[in-house]
């Protein structure tokens, strides 16, 4: 079956607006609604997921499932134009970057990220998440969450 959809309509499919050519999200997004956005989907994944934790199953499995119920959470923040990855690590089809707190340009492949798949610009990298397991040594969680993200 095809669906055909004139721009507007796919804008709205999506959750975006158009202003000045750029897409934008719906809402403003604030640090608190992204707060509270983790904090539920975590809630429910440790629920959930109590036996995979005390079971000692791998990180990426893990992520893999943190990454679910993120997911699963965005749109009822209003958050329908983004996606929950794992593993990502482009950006229009190059390598993605973020400034770290040294104001640097810095590659990044992370664990989990909620962002717009660099359809919004000014708003792309709303949440990089990092996962280590507690055993892991203080100097591996050092360098690969230094910027949030392994380099």
């Amino acid at each position: 079956m095809l669906l055909a959809l004139n721009q507007r309509e796919l804008l709205a499919v999506l959750g975006l607006t158009k202003s000045d050519g750029k897409m934008q999200a719906k809402a403003p997004i604030t640090a608190a609604t992204l707060a509270r956005l983790f904090d539920q989907a975590f809630v429910a994944f440790l629920k959930d997921e109590r036996e995979n934790l005390l079971s000692g199953v791998a990180e990426q499995n893990l992520c893999g499932r943190f990454a679910m119920f993120l997911d699963r959470e965005r749109a009822s923040f209003g958050l329908e134009s983004y996606f929950v990855d794992t593993e990502y690590n482009r950006n229009g089809g190059r390598v993605k970057t973020i400034i770290d707190e040294h104001m640097q340009i810095v590659t990044i492949r992370c664990d989990i990220i909620l962002h717009s798949r660099g359809r919004i610009p000014a708003l792309d990298n709303l949440l990089a998440i990092e996962m280590k397991r507690s055993s892991h040594s203080m100097a591996e969680k050092r360098v690969r969450t230094e910027c949030g993200c392994e380099r």
